[in-house]
């Protein structure tokens, strides 16, 4: 009863960072039988990573926040607690991004208990207290895209000018954390823009945030320069030519004529004559839900080996030019690709790890909630979501001649993530999006807003249904 009375006590926004900080001290204590961090495939590639920026180079597939995160760490605290200093600085970020989230929803709802309502779901949600316990880009990537927002509407709402220097390092975190996230680059150009030339009053603040944009784009090139004077290439990492030259062999249209290495062309022709009697049931256990997950281990199995020895025979500039000719000379094939995978997982869960045995810690709210999002959220759920919004902001261009600017901000982000895994990426499409679900989670919380605020406005007219 005392401590009932005491929580009731605390502020809304106390109870949430309470709530986020005994979560997270839950899932610590759960992971202190094992004293490490849950590995995955692409786990131990960070500390490979952080060696060759020791040694002065470029890595090949990392780019450098979350090596250098995870290198510092193990020089100061030794290999031996490096993993669990990792997972346990994780989730203290996600505790300070989770606080963060609660008053983005507060500058977004006109409903406070819409507001607390969605970051407490979204704190007792698998993607809070789920992906903080591996050593991978996610827990860093969710903490990150929470900042960068809250930095944006602190500028957009009260005129923060120290916030823009927020915004160009998250801006710099999160290109430099994961590829990916270079769609933010042009979304934000658009909106800044947006915002300069149609608001006389947020212009001054939309200049600051546009230089931070030009600062952050001239940092990648640099880096995609320095990059290329490395490897041969003009990019940021090889990941995304490994991810198209997967797709491409699923979507048979690597051509091994769009290459000048004759060796590199003999070689793709062989090995496509090698997997011929694999390829049709591989592609047809690929849209089978019952046989996907061991499809994808075909896949891998069949492709990943491949690609690292053309890139070894070869080199990577000549697998590069041969993925990037074969794309450019059919597009078609590469955009229907995509919209089969998008059509494909509309009936997946967007989640798709399930609770473990550890999160009985937590008790019995986390457990069926977390249940609930990996049974009931799928993706439709989320076409439907953006479908929605996208009607929504065209009804207040249209009819109300009013710009929606966040609103439309946070479409513009989860339209683009969506389409940039889709398009990029050649499986885990789950775990890729699990950066942008608090920016669907604010746009829900938008929308319920809306749908409240109309309700009582009609029950004040006496226009409500009895």
């Amino acid at each position: 009863m005392r401590a009932n009375k005491w929580f009731r006590s605390l502020s809304k926004s106390q109870q949430v960072c309470l709530i986020a900080l005994i979560n997270a001290l839950l899932m610590m204590v759960s992971l202190c039988g094992s004293g490490t961090a849950k590995m995955y495939i692409d786990s131990e590639s960070y500390f490979k990573a952080w060696d060759n920026l020791c040694a002065g180079k470029l890595d090949l597939l990392r780019t450098p926040v979350y090596p250098i995160f995870v290198g510092v760490i193990r020089a100061l605290v030794g290999a031996k607690f490096a993993s669990a200093a990792i997972v346990i600085i994780q989730y203290l970020i996600m505790v300070l991004a989770a606080c963060c989230f609660y008053k983005i929803a507060l500058y977004l709802c006109r409903s406070t208990r819409i507001a607390y309502a969605v970051a407490i779901v979204f704190i007792l949600s698998q993607w809070f207290i789920g992906y903080s316990q591996y050593m991978l880009t996610e827990s860093l990537s969710v903490s990150g895209s929470i900042f960068l927002i809250y930095s944006v509407c602190k500028i957009y709402y009260e005129n923060s000018r120290w916030h823009v220097l927020g915004f160009l390092w998250w801006t710099l975190f999160l290109i430099f954390i994961r590829p990916s996230f270079v769609y933010i680059l042009p979304v934000f150009l658009v909106f800044w823009l947006l915002l300069s030339f149609t608001s006389r009053i947020k212009w001054k603040m939309a200049i600051g945030c546009l230089a931070a944009i030009l600062i952050s784009s001239a940092s990648l090139l640099l880096y995609m320069y320095k990059f290329q004077q490395t490897y041969g290439v003009f990019s940021i990492s090889i990941v995304s030519t490994f991810n198209q030259y997967v797709l491409a062999r699923e979507g048979g249209y690597l051509d091994e004529k769009q290459t000048t290495n004759a060796e590199l062309s003999n070689y793709v022709r062989d090995r496509k004559v090698e997997s011929q009697p694999q390829k049709a049931q591989m592609l047809q256990d690929m849209y089978n839900p019952d046989n996907h997950t061991s499809a994808l281990h075909t896949i891998n199995d069949l492709y990943v080996t491949e690609f690292w020895a053309a890139v070894e025979l070869y080199g990577y500039p000549a697998v590069k030019e041969l993925v990037s000719n074969s794309m450019a000379t059919n597009h078609r094939t590469v955009l229907m690709g995509m919209f089969k995978r998008l059509f494909f997982w509309a009936n997946q869960p967007f989640n798709q790890i399930l609770p473990s045995l550890q999160f009985r810690l937590i008790g019995f709210i986390v457990l069926p909630i977390a249940a609930i999002f990996y049974i009931f959220v799928q993706f439709k759920l989320l076409y439907l979501l953006l479908v929605v919004s996208c009607i929504i902001i065209l009804y207040w261009l249209i009819k109300k001649r009013k710009i929606p600017y966040f609103f439309l901000l946070l479409f513009m982000l989860g339209t683009s993530s969506l389409i940039v895994t889709f398009a990029g990426a050649q499986a885990e499409y789950p775990r890729l999006m699990i950066p942008s679900i608090p920016i669907y989670m604010l746009m829900l919380a938008q929308l319920l807003s809306l749908l409240s605020v109309n309700a009582a406005s009609i029950r004040k007219s006496g226009r409500g249904l009895k």
